[in-house]
């Protein structure tokens, strides 16, 4: 009678298989969890790229920006329903837009990395 092929252990089938998964749903996460400061001016980075949140870095410390826009030579947050817009175009936006801080205050911008 011919040897029987070994067949392989179910179990360790699957702990490979969850391990492989658990690794895969865990990389994006760990991939956007850290800032990484721009050499971006800060107009240019808001108007440009319009990201969801940016950290600035002032006098009185470390900050984060929920929906950054700028006007003239301020720092604006504007609700999630005015963010693809500009500001000065939707004048609803500007006047629930909260100033943060003045552009010249700005010492270190961060963005999502």
């Amino acid at each position: 009678m011919p040897p029987q092929p070994r067949r392989r252990s179910r179990s360790r089938w699957w702990d490979r298989t969850r391990a492989l998964a658990t690794f895969c749903l865990a990389l994006p996460l760990a991939s956007c969890t850290s800032w990484a400061s721009t050499s971006i001016d800060l107009r240019t980075l808001v108007e440009g790229e319009r990201p969801d949140r940016i950290r600035i870095t002032e006098a009185q410390g470390v900050r984060e920006v929920v929906y950054p826009r700028v006007a003239g030579d301020s720092l604006f947050t504007v609700p999630s329903g005015c963010r693809y817009l500009a500001l000065e175009a939707e004048p609803q936006c500007m006047e629930s837009a909260r100033a943060v801080v003045g552009l010249a205050d700005v010492q270190v911008v961060e963005i999502r990395g």
